[in-house]
């Protein structure tokens, strides 16, 4: 599955996998989980601490399209098409 993760670090397993399933959410569904997730103990000391990097977080989501780093569209578009295995595409599709 290629959503959100590093493409850098997905395409080192790629050659393991049978399957792929690209979970392409669109910008809103993105931006709205964003806001429902629960605290990362594991990466702030407290639910506030997470919130204060909220909107820095919702514009990095917004910025997914036209990003061209390993969590980008343009990185994960290109790992989908290269992959040679049985493969789908479940969402929207960018411009």
């Amino acid at each position: 599955m290629i959503e959100g993760g590093y493409a850098d670090l997905l395409s080192l397993v790629m050659s393991y996998a049978d399957e792929v399933i690209f979970l392409n959410k669109d910008t809103n569904t993105c931006i709205e989980n964003a806001k429902r997730r629960p605290w990362e103990p594991h990466k702030y000391d407290s639910l506030a601490q997470q919130n204060e990097n909220l909107s820095m977080l919702l514009d990095w989501i917004k910025d997914y399209a036209t990003r061209d780093d390993v969590f980008s569209l343009s990185a994960h578009q290109r790992l989908f098409e290269n992959f040679k295995g049985t493969k789908k595409s479940v969402g929207i599709q960018h411009e």
